[in-house]
């Protein structure tokens, strides 16, 4: 569960994170990401090779929401796995909703 955001960092249950990180059903890590453009398949493996597989990948972009780029939507489209982007408050907030309902959701933030 995602507790906090804010002041360039995370709490992730009872762990703190400085900067960008990526959140799965079984690990949390951090990132040297500073802008969407440093997500890509390779950078996210960690999180989307995750057994069993997630369904949805959340991208939260920062202080406001930006376009996935084209080569990172056309990538994961070939993984099969769905991808949002949103302002990375809102990507917080709909990661934990998703997880709270048991849905196979995985998570790339970039820190606010």
């Amino acid at each position: 569960v995602i507790r906090s955001y804010g002041n360039g960092g995370f709490k992730i249950n009872d762990t703190s994170l400085t900067g960008a990180v990526l959140i799965g059903s079984d690990s949390t890590v951090s990132v040297a990401a500073t802008s969407i453009d440093d997500f890509t398949v390779q950078s996210l493996q960690a999180i989307l090779s995750q057994v069993p597989a997630p369904e949805l990948l959340i991208i939260g972009s920062g202080k406001s929401m930006l376009p996935i780029p084209q080569s990172l939507r056309a990538d994961l489209r070939k993984t099969g796995i769905a991808v949002e982007c949103m302002d990375t408050g809102a990507a917080c907030r709909t990661f934990n909703v998703l997880t709270g309902e048991d849905r196979r959701v995985c998570a790339a933030l970039l820190a606010v």
